[in-house]
């Protein structure tokens, strides 16, 4: 009869070979069935910060990273005394071995995601009078977590991103007006 290891539980964490095994059933479905997106993070070194409120006055860009991954959107729309006003809140799920294939940094809050380059969004995008060569939709980041942890280790495959888009600040002006 075998022996269970009672104290050290050290036998129990995933090796290298299931960790792969775990990234690549992860990324498997979502390369097939998956979203083509335009990954942009912000580039915190090289972005142009204002000294008295600390804010990004010129913002630097990395990518566009080429990915696929899992997108849900639902809208909403609002009237204020403005005019109508509409939102697009949503929900993508990235394999970590995808950032990891492309050499991206991890997503993080204020990354910009394009969604559904098509010749429709292409044409009918434009910010300041200027069209967007490959607009598609914009979103912008608002909130990242690990997501996927297998058997209570740290090991984790993907990452659960809230997205949001809105007609009053559209995404896509912060990459308009970069360095």
């Amino acid at each position: 009869m075998p022996v269970r290891p009672m104290g050290n539980c050290e036998s129990f964490a995933l090796t290298d070979c299931e960790r792969a095994l775990f990234d690549c059933i992860t990324s498997e479905h979502v390369n097939i069935i998956g979203t083509p997106i335009a990954y942009y993070t912000q580039n915190q070194s090289q972005s142009i910060v204002d000294p008295v409120y600390n804010e990004p006055v010129k913002r630097a860009w990395l990518g566009p990273y080429l990915l696929k991954a899992f997108v849900t959107l639902s809208k909403q729309t609002g009237v204020a005394m403005e005019g109508l006003s509409s939102s697009f809140d949503g929900e993508m799920w990235l394999p970590r071995s995808e950032c990891e294939r492309v050499n991206m940094l991890a997503p993080g809050e204020a990354d910009i995601v394009r969604l559904w380059d098509t010749p429709y969004f292409n044409t009918q995008f434009a910010v300041d009078g200027f069209n967007i060569p490959g607009a598609g939709l914009f979103f912008s980041i608002v909130d990242v977590a690990e997501d996927g942890t297998l058997f209570d280790n740290p090991s984790f495959v993907g990452f659960k991103c809230v997205l949001r888009r809105t007609t009053q600040q559209t995404p896509e002006r912060k990459l308009v007006t970069s360095i």
